[in-house]
């Protein structure tokens, strides 16, 4: 992994076998923010599992992808749970075929190499937060 800050952007770099959602826990700890936004990303990736949220079981019902996928769109952001880093992060990928699935990212493996790049104010006050009778965790910028 390799990353670069430019003021409140950021240019990350992940190579072959670096899982993604733990490559951007690793990378958030490194500076001193407390909210990333994804801008944007290109790259390749195999290892994939999705997750789509079932309401009723108050979980992500996942599905794994085998084989390689070319990163058409990558979309989230990078906050803090608890204290915790909490990348959410969606994608679309296509297929070599150029079919495309998309949604709610679990995981996935960087194939050859991805490139990311990211915003982050010095500090917004955003934190990622839970509600009563409220199923998914969500944002909040307020104290």
């Amino acid at each position: 992994m390799e990353h670069t800050c430019y003021g409140d952007q950021f240019f990350l770099r992940l190579d072959a076998g670096e899982e993604l959602i733990g490559s951007l826990t690793q990378f958030a700890a490194a500076y001193e923010r407390d909210f990333f936004a994804i801008v944007s990303g290109v790259g390749m990736v195999d290892g994939l599992r999705f997750g789509f949220f079932c309401v009723n079981n108050n979980d992500y019902d996942i599905t794994e992808l085998p084989g390689v996928f070319d990163l058409n769109v990558i979309s989230g952001n990078i906050s803090k749970r608890g204290g915790i880093w909490w990348p959410h992060v969606h994608l679309v990928v296509n297929t070599p075929d150029y079919a495309t699935c998309g949604g709610h990212l679990i995981e996935a493996t960087t194939h050859i190499t991805m490139e990311l790049w990211l915003s982050a104010p010095v500090q917004t006050g955003i934190t990622r937060r839970s509600a009563p009778r409220r199923p998914a965790s969500f944002l909040s910028s307020r104290s």
